[in-house]
């Protein structure tokens, strides 16, 4: 009897008898639906700043990617979907600016200088986890998302811009990085699950019921 691994989240066969199974979640069908579900995830903008003001905006998920899925057995009717070699990335618009005083004499003039740079960011040692209960009535089956967790390790960090980005945003660069570490991934590691829910269901609409119970 064979197994497709849609029963969770995507297209695959495995055998019924194995607890464990690893395939290429890349080449999968159902892998370009969860794709489209990641990319242009976005988070609010973030504004702060002391004698440097900066906005971070524009914060969005450009690129996802994941080579391999293990599918497990952890009991008789519940599966789980383990998402690994993860590549995720995202952008982000940055503008700085302070003020800076001029004296000569008795000449003084206050001016605003301005920098904007574009974020490239990295996200590493990403996981995601879908668990499904697969119910079996008849001629009809049914697959019911159960558990899903999403980590995101840490992110790197990267910005290109003008001559003056780094006078203005060098004694800031580390808050930035540490917004994208931590408050940023944390926006963006919260709206995955409930974005993959979407796609998850729709394919389990279109279960193959033959392959499933031949």
């Amino acid at each position: 009897m064979k197994l497709v691994v849609a029963v969770i989240c995507l297209i695959g066969v495995f055998d019924l008898v194995s607890t464990q199974a690893t395939i290429d979640f890349s080449s999968e069908i159902g892998s370009q639906d969860v794709r489209n579900a990641i990319i242009g995830l976005k988070v609010p903008n973030v504004s702060g700043g002391g004698s440097v003001k900066y906005t971070i905006s524009n914060i969005r998920i450009t690129n996802f990617d994941a080579d391999q899925a293990t599918l497990s057995n952890p009991s008789q009717t519940n599966y789980n979907l383990k998402l690994g070699g993860i590549h995720l990335s995202a952008t982000a618009d940055i503008y700085a600016y302070k003020y800076i005083t001029i004296k000569f004499f008795f000449y003084k003039k206050t001016i605003k200088i301005r920098a904007k740079a574009k974020a490239y960011v990295s996200f590493g040692n990403v996981h995601i986890n879908q668990g499904a209960k697969l119910t079996i009535g008849g001629q009809s089956i049914t697959a019911t998302p159960t558990t899903c967790s999403a980590s995101i390790g840490t992110a790197y960090v990267k910005l290109k811009g003008s001559d003056a980005l780094g006078k203005i945003i060098s004694p800031i660069f580390n808050l930035i990085k540490g917004f994208f570490k931590n408050k940023i991934r944390d926006a963006f590691q919260k709206q995955i699950c409930p974005k993959i829910r979407g796609p998850l269901n729709e394919y389990m609409k279109k279960l193959d019921v033959n392959s499933l119970l031949g």
